[in-house]
């Protein structure tokens, strides 16, 4: 699937660089967005054919409140990916999570929301090889293309 548009949503660009590069040298275009801001400006002017998503990001500014005492990070990665599917209506983009967050709970909501919108959730967990990655976009974006292996 070599030309491919992948969003690439995580703050540590520096970490997640060789999965980039893996990805750009398997002929993908990949747009790198080191947080939810820059991620949802893109999205309102750009749909991509895939989204990698970090669950643990920095809140949208418009989710910051003065009275915010601690902010759970895991939870600013979780509501981005509800504003992506609710708010923005991004329904038919594939999602693949890659994140350290192992928590079982977590991954069964998400899970059950990707269910919702007809798509498997996935999930790499931090470290991941750049090979895996590939692996998984392409997989993923197989699945787009032949509507009866959703």
């Amino acid at each position: 699937m070599p030309g491919k548009r992948i969003l690439f949503i995580d703050d540590e660009p520096e970490y997640i660089r060789p999965q980039v590069n893996a990805l750009k040298a398997a002929g993908y275009e990949v747009h790198l967005r080191p947080n939810p801001d820059e991620a949802v400006d893109y999205l309102q002017h750009q749909e991509p054919d895939l989204i990698i998503l970090d669950l643990i990001m920095p809140p949208r500014c418009q989710d910051v409140t003065d009275d915010d005492e601690e902010i759970d990070l895991v939870e600013t990665g979780v509501k981005l990916h509800e504003d992506i599917r609710e708010e923005m209506g991004l329904v038919d983009i594939p999602i693949i999570f890659l994140s350290v967050v192992r928590d079982r709970d977590i991954r069964r909501e998400l899970s059950q929301r990707e269910k919702q919108y007809g798509h498997r959730a996935r999930f790499l967990t931090k470290p991941v090889s750049s090979a895996d990655v590939v692996a998984q976009v392409q997989q993923a974006l197989s699945k787009v293309s032949d509507p009866l292996n959703k």
